[in-house]
């Protein structure tokens, strides 16, 4: 059974029990619930309340193995923690969090028939979803003007640049191109951080456009570097 404070959202195009969403960090149940976790311990510690949210924030976005070690080794791979002046990105979640705001492109948990929503129905072309999206990201990360925009997946890089259609971010500043962290997508990810050669990979795995993803993102990430 699911919380009150969630957004479920039924084959026919209804959203249910909304009016007072949870603050998820991701859409996941998983991370939601390690957030929350997260949240408790630190105002059982006494922190403040704004203490504990950038505390569940930080501990639960991209939480889990082997989500977050295939992230940070993306980012790494691509530039981003010598960008930054970093030895790894892996201290975005430690004590370098003030470089990185972690977002969602579905700010709110979002459940398909009680189930996580995995990218079905399309964010974009989804009334319901692409009001969220416009209203809550799209309004969030206009404020973040300057900040450089990494979505992950296919699905989150088709939302960013209909936002970029819009005119709520900048299209310049949008790095896609990285395969989602997730452990389904093992082997997109093993030949991206050249772990696993072409001639390995099944035919599932586009290794010409992972190639052309990996080379411009760090061609843009340079780009960065010396602007």
């Amino acid at each position: 059974e699911l919380p009150g404070d969630c957004v479920s959202y039924r084959n026919e195009g209804s959203l249910l029990d909304a009016d007072h969403p949870a603050n998820g960090v991701l859409f996941a149940r998983r991370f939601t619930a390690n957030a929350l976790r997260a949240a408790r311990k630190a105002l059982l510690e006494g922190r403040t309340v704004a203490e504990a949210a950038a505390a569940a924030k930080t501990f639960a976005s991209f939480s889990g193995e082997p989500m977050r070690t295939n992230l940070v080794r993306m980012l790494d791979l691509i530039g981003v923690g010598q960008w930054l002046g970093l030895a790894s990105t892996a201290s975005l979640w430690s004590d370098k969090g003030e470089l990185v705001h972690f977002t969602s492109a579905l700010r709110y948990p979002v459940f398909v028939d009680g189930q996580n929503w995995s990218g079905q129905p399309d964010m974009v072309k989804t009334l319901a979803l692409r009001g969220w999206l416009e209203a809550y990201t799209g309004q969030e990360l206009r404020a973040l003007s300057d900040a450089v925009i990494v979505p992950l997946g296919p699905k989150v890089a088709a939302a960013m640049q209909a936002l970029a259609a819009e005119g709520l971010v900048d299209n310049r500043r949008i790095l896609d191109g990285l395969p989602h962290p997730s452990g389904a997508n093992a082997e997109r990810i093993a030949f991206f951080l050249g772990d696993k050669a072409a001639e390995r990979c099944s035919t599932k795995t586009n290794t010409a456009a992972l190639s052309r993803a990996r080379a411009g993102l760090q061609a843009r990430v340079a780009a960065f570097s010396r602007s």
